[in-house]
């Protein structure tokens, strides 16, 4: 009986003394961040977003470039939606209709689609890189480009800030190459 006392008192130390000289468990909140809501944009021609794809694994995490070809991931500064539903959301509400022009429907309507490149931090600036397609009355514009915008603060709130300004940069050269593409293909006809 002595021995199991004395076993169970020795156990009981090495737990405690086991349970002190590990720090304690880090249990830091996770934030959520999305883009902010885009002024509307009236076109000549209703576009219709289709979905934009991502091609990083990152998935919901902030990404950030550090060198030339590592990137790290934020396990807790994350984006509400994957990067490609982000801006597939934000385009979405930047080209939204009204009620009067929600009832005009086309034949032939004119599509935005593409794939998300880059979407990241690379050292003060968040890069949006997207290569995407406008299709109208059977003829496509395809393009690929990158934007920068720098970043206010170098925080995730600072990041989603200048990834909503270049998703608006986006949202203005979409609206110009649709416009154009209407325009060529009214004065065909």
């Amino acid at each position: 009986m002595k021995y199991i006392t004395q076993t169970a008192v020795i156990f009981c130390l090495i737990l405690l003394a086991g349970c002190s000289i590990f720090p304690a468990a880090n249990n830091q909140k996770t934030h959520y961040y999305d883009l902010t809501q885009p002024p509307r944009i009236t076109l000549h021609q209703p576009l219709e977003v289709l979905p934009f794809v991502t091609t990083s694994g990152d998935r919901f995490r902030m990404a950030a470039r550090i060198g030339k070809s590592e990137i790290a991931g934020d396990d807790f500064h994350k984006w509400i939606l994957p990067p490609g539903s982000l801006l597939t959301k934000y385009l979405r509400l930047a080209f939204r209709d009204t009620p009067e022009t929600h009832l005009q429907s086309e034949e032939d309507p004119m599509t935005l689609t593409g794939e998300l490149l880059t979407f990241e931090i690379s050292g003060e600036y968040a890069e949006l890189g997207v290569r995407y397609h406008l299709n109208y009355k059977k003829k496509q514009l395809d393009k690929t480009i990158l934007l920068r915008e720098k970043l206010a603060e170098e925080t995730p709130a600072g990041f989603a800030a200048a990834m909503s300004k270049t998703a608006e940069k986006f949202a203005g050269i979409v609206a110009t190459d649709a416009n154009r593409l209407s325009q060529t293909i009214s004065k065909k006809k």
